[in-house]
């Protein structure tokens, strides 16, 4: 093991640094469970270069009206909020507690997010002069969810490919758009309008994949089974 304060390399099974004296602690196992969720991210876009051009009390203020209705979207369809990135969320639905219509909760949300943050726009032009728009992508698949940290701080998170495709979905997702991954299109195809996008390319991943930018619900739904659920209204 190797020293986290000087990097020596220590024997296996050694309790103290030979080199600095300092204790050696093996990292913690991640005790998780495998379970199927819908991973959504969403994402200010260019956040950067509104934070150049606003004070920082002014940037702060943008953004905690913006985690506002990010997370009470999550929230009003039953998702969890795992992790605030600074300009962006990661939120699942399915963990801790799951839904048959975990997938159609998250695509609402997401619409929900931008319907929001358009109104949210229109006022932050009007009293900061800066233009304001989200990105949102959603994955659904298996992930590990696990609470992950040390003493300091620990959160609840879900880890895997499933999370990683979900962030690479919303950074190639146009803004003010949400773009979901065929696997959670082909859980919610009858309860919303889509523009089929074809195969895109996701950073990250070998092949590219069949990605949809959902419109809006469908006025009459069709019928949905299993994983699908029943609907929300």
């Amino acid at each position: 093991m190797n020293c986290p304060h000087c990097q020596t390399a220590n024997p296996e099974g050694a309790r103290f640094c030979l080199n600095c004296g300092n204790q050696l602690e093996a990292p913690a196992r991640v005790d998780g469970e495998r379970k199927y969720v819908t991973v959504l991210f969403a994402d200010v876009v260019g956040s950067t270069v509104v934070a150049e051009r606003l004070d920082p009390e002014q940037f702060a203020e943008i953004m905690n009206g913006a985690f506002a209705f990010l997370n009470a979207s999550v929230k009003k369809y039953g998702g969890t909020v795992a992790r605030l990135l600074g300009d962006a969320i990661l939120a699942f639905f399915g963990a801790p507690v799951a839904h048959e219509d975990d997938a159609e909760r998250a695509v609402r949300a997401g619409l929900a997010i931008q319907a929001a943050a358009k109104e949210y726009a229109e006022l932050i032009r009007r009293s900061y002069g800066v233009d304001f728009d989200v990105r949102v992508g959603i994955n659904t698949g298996l992930a590990v969810l696990a609470t992950v940290g040390d003493e300091i701080r620990t959160e609840y998170t879900a880890m895997g490919d499933t999370t990683n495709v979900a962030a690479r979905l919303q950074s190639a997702a146009a803004p003010g758009t949400v773009l979901i991954s065929a696997d959670t299109y082909h859980l919610v195809k009858q309860l919303f309008e889509f523009k089929p996008l074809g195969a895109t390319e996701v950073r990250g991943k070998s092949v590219p994949i069949e990605t949809y930018e959902v419109l809006s619900p469908r006025t009459v739904p069709g019928k949905v089974r299993g994983l699908e659920g029943e609907g929300l209204t």
